[in-house]
């Protein structure tokens, strides 16, 4: 019988088989290269808007506390500024204000031949020391003193006086305002001219007083004799000294007494631009 022949592919199998066993394809393992889910790439972007936003309210905070430091400051300087206007004088244009301290004792104040206001017979008198380029005068003539002429001036109870003070030292225009004024007065409308000159405080030039002065209807031709010749500038020094030596620091200043001669005895003085019940208060006083 044939012998039987074993396969060489077989053996040839069998053999690589031994050889080189075969080996199965590692599984995937998450712990040796994990796969980055969702989650976990969403984690860096966060991070990043949390440390901007951090950032901007930090910004903001700071921001808002520099807003309320300036608010407080501001606030601060304006009430200061509200406490100082007292009465005083400043410049025109944004000048700085003087402080108007009041005269603590009454005193004797002579009325002179300065102007007057209502009823020359009048048994109380209000002698205001005045400045035409200081605001707070302005303030005193656009506030308080309408009603008291209205209340007491014209039904004859008052008499206003004004005399002249005039800063020249931050105001000047005043004193030549001043002039004018009693240029105006030599010619019967002292009143015209000091109203007029109130209404236009800012406006004081020399060539402006001319104007107001053919405005009203004065000879120009004397007036403007009058004003370039200083005629009036030593009797207004007198009236400052005057005013000086009662007390009189700023303007305005104010004086409210009973008329003895020609004299308001024991004055009160209602120093700055104060509102109509301050004034009030010390007429009722002198009326008595």
């Amino acid at each position: 019988m044939p012998k039987k022949i074993k396969s060489t592919k077989d053996t040839s199998l069998e053999s690589m088989s031994a050889v080189a066993p075969q080996t199965p394809a590692p599984a995937y393992n998450p712990s040796m290269n994990p796969m980055p889910s969702s989650n976990q790439k969403i984690v860096p972007v966060l991070v990043v808007l949390l440390i901007i936003s951090s950032f901007l309210i930090g910004s903001m905070y700071t921001r808002i506390k520099m807003l309320e430091s300036g608010a407080s400051a501001g606030k601060n300087t304006a009430n200061a500024a509200n406490n100082g206007k007292v009465a005083g004088a400043a410049a025109a244009n944004n000048p700085p204000a003087a402080q108007v301290a009041p005269v603590e004792q009454p005193v004797d104040v002579d009325l002179g031949d300065s102007p007057v206001l209502g009823d020359k017979n009048a048994k109380v008198a209000v002698v205001e020391y005045t400045d035409y380029q200081c605001p707070f005068c302005g303030q005193l003539f656009n506030n308080a003193l309408p009603q008291i002429k209205k209340d007491y001036v014209d039904p004859g109870k008052v008499k206003l006086i004004v005399k002249d003070f005039p800063l020249t030292a931050i105001h000047p225009y005043a004193q030549k305002a001043a002039e004018a004024a009693n240029c105006a007065n030599e010619q019967g409308k002292f009143w015209e001219m000091h109203d007029t000159l109130f209404k236009n405080q800012t406006a004081l030039t020399i060539d402006n007083l001319k104007k107001y002065a053919a405005d009203l209807g004065l000879n120009t031709g004397n007036f403007t004799s009058c004003l370039d010749s200083g005629k009036f500038a030593d009797k207004i020094k007198s009236t400052t000294s005057e005013g000086e030596k009662i007390g009189v620091r700023g303007t305005p200043a104010s004086f409210v007494g009973k008329v003895s001669g020609n004299v308001a005895k024991q004055a009160i003085s209602v120093s700055g631009a104060q509102p109509y019940d301050n004034f009030k208060t010390a007429i009722e006083t002198a009326l008595k």
